[in-house]
């Protein structure tokens, strides 16, 4: 019998990353979203207005994510729920995802705060309500909570790579949104907390899993790259073993399945992205005091207009 050092390890499989953005796939999501908007709202103009927002809201992250190299970068809107962009990059710095997550609420809010302001000079009550809507999104996102873009700017100045208070943090943020939004009767946040709770099974799962695979002594704090042949296949049995996916395929078997492909995919998730930290304290206390302003200074400025409207229609 063989001992486990002279156990031979096949070549990982290499992953295959997307360098194209899928407009296809963009636009299906996008018509699924439009109908089943239209289908609860019928309101061509709000649905108009609400897909607008959104689009300027995620190309501000989509730019961001292309001007610091992202491969793969693709917008995609989520029915009831919103929108994302996705990319991929092995190494990412605390400054490029604080650019990148801060690009898509503060144009908005910006154009926000200008239709307002346009609105106002001319008496246009209808481009008021506009100005509003933008804010309100906006504002929304930059709320500190997971997975709003408040949040991960949090996450990304503090507790990037601990892994504990990542879950802590998305429990809370799970609660306060979904007591908030019913409170405040802002039934999108609840359903958004509602939405985000099949998370933290999943975010559990995952820390387990990287549990187990601590024993091994294998760096999880890596790209898939750096990886070696011996520690994607243990990683791999690790993770066939978690997945239960045991009853289709041998872990103890280092030979390739005809889901490699996906394996090797879930292999990479479990390692978690470097990140340089090369924000200063000086450099955090300023994004901080930015994404405070961009969160209250524009509620304060458009409270006396909000006022005004709500009087006119009472």
């Amino acid at each position: 019998m063989q001992e486990a050092d002279e156990i031979y390890y096949p070549p990982k499989p290499e992953i295959e990353q997307q360098s194209k953005t899928n407009v296809n796939k963009s636009l299906m999501s996008l018509g699924l979203f439009i109908l089943l908007f239209y289908f609860l709202i019928d309101d061509v103009q709000v649905l108009f207005l609400v897909v607008l927002i959104l689009f300027i809201h995620e190309m501000g992250h989509f730019i961001a994510m292309k001007v610091f190299g992202y491969n793969g970068v693709n917008m995609f809107f989520i029915p009831l729920i919103g929108a994302m962009v996705t990319g991929e990059k092995d190494r990412v710095s605390q400054s490029q995802r604080a650019i990148i997550v801060l690009a898509g609420p503060i144009p908005g809010v910006l154009i926000g705060c200008g239709i307002i302001a346009y609105a106002q000079t001319i008496g246009h009550t209808g481009a008021s309500i506009a100005g509003f809507m933008f804010l309100l999104i906006n504002i929304l996102n930059l709320l500190p909570l997971d997975p709003l873009d408040g949040g991960k700017l949090i996450e990304t100045l503090f507790f990037s790579s601990n892994e504990k208070i990542k879950q802590v943090f998305l429990i809370a943020s799970v609660v306060i949104m979904v007591v908030a939004g019913v409170f405040f009767q802002i039934y999108l946040l609840a359903f958004l907390g509602l939405y985000m709770s099949l998370r933290i099974k999943m975010v559990k799962s995952l820390s387990e899993l990287r549990k187990k695979i601590s024993v091994y002594k294998i760096p999880l704090i890596r790209t898939y790259d750096e990886l070696t042949d011996k520690e994607y296949w243990t990683i791999r049995k690790e993770y066939i073993l978690s997945s239960k996916l045991n009853k289709m395929i041998d872990p103890n078997e280092y030979v390739e399945s005809q889901f490699e492909d996906r394996i090797a995919i879930s292999v990479r998730n479990v390692l978690i992205t470097p990140i340089e930290k090369d924000i200063s304290a000086t450099g955090k206390l300023f994004l901080l005091l930015l994404w405070a302003a961009s969160l209250i200074l524009p509620v304060l400025y458009a409270l006396p207009y909000l006022a005004e409207i709500i009087l006119k229609f009472s």
